[in-house]
């Protein structure tokens, strides 16, 4: 009686472990379906095939809804391609839920917390975990600052751009927030050699020239802030407020019909900034035109009444 009981025993441990074996080899199965549905996603997102993509990982989620990366790559579809914020955040709450310390999920959150749900506080709470995850992903440490730059936290802010770019040298856009960092709070020398290692890397837009340019501007170095000024417009000749800036150089150089072309300019690009025409009363009336300046001063004041208190 004992014997037999022993067998039936060992009868039912052996028809147990074939069952989990079954189990194992069937979950295996599902899992290497639902990698292969991964990566024919991961193809699909590469040619655009953004509903394809979704629909592969869907199927995924299906087969094993324990593996994180599905949902990763599904909020990513539904913040970039469907703009549906909430769904984005849905899954990568998933993963998290799953794996707490997937810092692509957390920056993925963070940044949507700040850049489309205006909560700084979240925001920089899920960066800071996916820094604890990853400590070399230079993007985590650009946003950072940039909330700290928002919030006026100035010198964070700098902390973490220069993170950023120690994380990775090459992050042109973390050196040019770092160097509006310095310009906003005056070191304009730390700024123009920011500005300059830019454009020595062959980096530079007509926002880095003109910001250069009122850098120079700031320490009344107005040839340089000249200089740049027109770079700028070479790159970028119909923005209306480098054509602005360039005229008020000119202005503060006494180079008044100079002055007088760049805010010409710049009202023809954009007929309402109040201040082009403002200053351009201003030129009008140094070169010895006072119907013209009375006149571009009746325009500012109309688009803008607070400027008449410049005339008291």
């Amino acid at each position: 009686m004992f014997l037999l009981l022993q067998t039936l025993i060992f009868l039912l441990i052996i028809i147990l472990a074939l069952i989990q074996l079954a189990n194992i080899i069937k979950v295996s199965k599902r899992n290497k379906t639902a990698i292969k549905l991964t990566e024919k996603a991961e193809k699909a997102i590469k040619k655009g095939n953004f509903d394809s993509a979704r629909e592969y990982l869907e199927k995924a989620v299906k087969l094993a809804p324990y593996l994180s990366e599905h949902y990763n790559k599904l909020g990513y579809i539904y913040y970039r391609h469907y703009s549906d914020v909430d769904r984005a955040l849905d899954y990568f709450n998933k993963v998290i839920d799953i794996d707490g310390s997937d810092f692509y999920a957390n920056y993925s959150m963070g940044y949507i917390y700040y850049y489309i749900k205006n909560d700084a506080e979240k925001a920089i709470g899920y960066i800071m975990k996916s820094i604890e995850s990853n400590q070399g992903f230079s993007s985590s440490y650009n946003t950072l600052g940039i909330i700290y730059h928002d919030r006026k936290e100035y010198q964070k802010a700098i902390e973490y751009f220069k993170k950023a770019i120690k994380e990775w040298d090459g992050n042109l856009n973390s050196k040019n927030n770092l160097a509006v960092v310095y310009a906003n709070i005056g070191l304009y020398d730390e700024a123009i050699g920011t500005f300059l290692e830019l454009i020595s890397s062959g980096a530079a837009d007509s926002l880095t020239y003109s910001n250069l340019g009122n850098c120079y501007a700031m320490k009344l170095m107005y040839d340089e802030s000249l200089k740049y000024f027109k770079k700028a417009l070479e790159v970028e000749p119909s923005n209306p407020y480098i054509n602005y800036w360039a005229g008020c150089i000119h202005y503060f150089i006494q180079e008044f019909p100079e002055a007088i072309k760049y805010f010409t300019r710049s009202i023809d690009l954009k007929n309402d900034f109040a201040l082009s025409h403002y200053n351009l009363a201003l030129a009008y009336d140094r070169a010895g035109a006072i119907e013209k300046s009375k006149d571009e001063f009746d325009k500012a004041i109309k688009l803008d009444p607070a400027l008449a208190e410049g005339l008291r």
